[in-house]
């Protein structure tokens, strides 16, 4: 099953006791920057697109796809130390 896009239906009470709690007045045409955001590339992409695991470790981490942890497993290291540092530094060198 293909998860990367969700759909959930609820019930025509539910949606209706929703839109009476939303002000009629509130602008809802703007939508949040985290919800446009295109759909990250898998692991493997980052490894096989960069020439240096450091940048493909960042280019992973600076998608908001992936955690650390996730990160870290891929690139067979001890996530907390090594990715976050990696991930750390390249912010901060930035």
């Amino acid at each position: 099953m293909n998860c990367k896009a969700r759909a959930y239906w609820f019930s025509d009470h539910f949606v209706n006791e929703v839109k009476a709690q939303i002000e009629n007045d509130k602008d809802l045409s703007e939508i949040p920057f985290v919800q446009k955001r295109p759909l990250a590339k898998p692991l493997n992409y980052y490894a096989q697109h960069y020439q240096n695991r450091d940048e493909a470790i960042f280019a992973a981490f600076e998608s908001g796809r992936y955690s650390i942890k996730e990160i870290g497993e891929y690139f067979e290291l001890h996530f907390v130390g090594r990715v976050s540092r990696k991930a750390r530094d390249k912010t901060c060198s930035a």
